[in-house]
């Protein structure tokens, strides 16, 4: 019900296939700081302000690992990362699928939203993702690809709508 994963002062994800859905709090929260160098990490938190990766805007550092993070508040901003990564805002319903896919529609990541919230903010970032414009689709079913809990990463979008667009930084 609270935080899905808490640490005292530092908080690290080396590798791994991590999902977490918190009902009453952040997802991941460090009170210190946060480092994620690899692993496949879902989190969906709750509604605003808590978040999906909370490092109270202390140093968080991303050096690897494909991350979808869902959330009502917004996510801390890495103070360093070695991949693209984005926050956009989306109006997807609790349960539909979120995917995001490439501007040619090449799917990076896809899982369910499980949060509790209708109008979520994103957390999202992948080797995969380079400078561009990437889509924010809705709903749709999601073949291949490798799954890692709810989450898929890579496959094939068939149906859905776009919701949003976004730029990587």
């Amino acid at each position: 019900v609270d935080d899905g994963i808490n640490a005292k002062d530092h908080l690290q994800i080396d590798g791994g296939d991590i999902q977490i859905v918190a009902s009453g709090n952040d997802a991941i929260d460090s009170n210190g700081t946060m480092t994620i160098t690899g692993g496949n990490v879902f989190a969906c938190g709750t509604r605003q302000p808590e978040e999906s990766f909370d490092c109270d805007q202390n140093t968080f550092i991303i050096t690897g690992g494909t991350l979808l993070g869902i959330s009502g508040g917004g996510n801390s901003t890495p103070s360093s990362s070695s991949q693209k990564y984005a926050s956009p805002s989306c109006s997807i319903s609790t349960g539909t699928r979120i995917t995001i896919t490439d501007a040619s529609g090449n799917v990076i990541m896809s899982a369910p939203n499980l949060s509790n919230v209708s109008s979520p903010k994103l957390f999202v970032s992948s080797p995969k993702m380079t400078a561009g414009t990437y889509k924010v689709m809705s709903g749709g079913t999601i073949s291949g690809g490798v799954a890692s809990n709810d989450m898929t990463v890579g496959g094939t979008l068939s149906g859905g709508s776009q919701n949003t667009t976004f730029t990587a930084r």
